[in-house]
C-alpha cells in the first residue's frame, strides 16, 4: 500500500477527510492553479525520535488518539504497515497468513479470507484464472491457482491488502473502530493549513509509536 500512496499522494490528500477545516490555498499556489500547473515538490520525512505535532515517539496508541483529537484530527485510516509482494511462486509463502490478496496487474483478482476459508473473490471477466479462483473454497486451493499464475505469466505479482479496514472517526469512535486501531500498526491521516498540505503515517510496534512519516506539499492538485 505504501507504494501506491507514494505515487498518488497529491490526489489522496484531496479525497480523504481533512484533519482541519479547509483553508485558503497560498497565493502562489492559486496563481499556478489558474495556469493549470501541476506541483510535484513533495517533501518526505521520517521521524524516529522526538516529537512532531505534539506526538512523541514512544507514546501509546491510546495517548496518540487523544493527542490527535486535541489538534483537530477527526479521521484515521488504519492500514498495513508493510506491503508484501510475491513476484514468483517461491515467494508466496510470505503471504500465507494475510487476510486479503490481490493478483496484479490491474487488480485482476481480489481475494478475501476468513481464516483458511475463502470469504469473497472478485475476478475480472476476461481473466484466465476466473473459474479456478471462483471455485476455490480454501486458502490452499487459492495459493495453488496463484502459484500457477506466477509460473505461467510474465509481469504478474501478488500483494497483500487490508481487507477489513475503513476510515475511523476518532472523535466519535465505536467498538469496531477501536478494534481496527488495535489490529493495524499503521495509521494514516491528512491535514491542511496555511503551510500547505500534509499526508502523515504513524507506525507502531508493540502498541507504541515507532515512527512518524510525513509527506508535505505547498499546493493542492488543481
Amino acid at each position: 500500500m505504501r507504494r501506491i500512496l507514494k505515487s498518488i499522494i497529491l490526489v489522496v490528500i484531496t479525497v480523504r477527510s481533512s484533519a482541519l477545516g479547509a483553508s485558503d490555498v497560498p497565493a502562489l499556489c492559486k496563481a499556478e492553479m489558474n495556469q493549470g500547473a501541476m506541483r510535484s515538490d513533495i517533501a518526505h520525512r521520517e521521524i524516529n525520535i522526538g516529537t512532531f505535532l505534539g506526538l512523541k515517539i514512544g507514546d501509546s496508541k491510546t495517548i496518540v488518539v487523544g493527542k490527535l483529537v486535541e489538534i483537530g484530527v477527526r479521521d484515521l485510516f488504519p492500514t498495513l504497515d508493510e506491503e508484501i509482494i510475491a513476484s514468483n511462486a517461491d515467494d508466496l509463502g510470505k503471504l500465507s497468513k494475510e487476510d486479503g490478496l490481490v493478483l496484479e496487474p490491474r487488480a485482476e483478482a481480489v481475494i478475501k479470507f476468513n481464516g483458511d476459508r475463502v470469504a469473497h473473490v472478485t475476478v475480472r471477466q476476461n481473466s484466465l484464472w476466473r473459474e479456478p479462483l471462483q471455485s476455490a473454497k480454501f486458502r490452499k486451493e487459492v495459493f495453488v491457482v496463484l502459484s500457477n499464475a506466477l509460473k505461467s505469466e510474465t509481469g504478474v505479482f501478488v500483494r497483500n491488502y487490508a481487507s477489513d479496514t475503513r476510515q475511523v472517526r476518532i472523535t466519535a469512535i465505536d467498538s469496531s473502530g477501536r478494534q481496527l486501531l488495535r489490529k493495524y500498526d499503521s495509521w494514516e491521516f491528512n491535514r491542511d493549513g496555511p503551510d500547505g498540505y500534509w499526508h502523515l503515517q504513524l507506525r507502531f510496534k508493540s502498541d507504541l509509536l515507532l515512527q512518524i512519516v510525513t509527506d508535505h506539499t505547498q499546493c493542492e492538485v488543481p
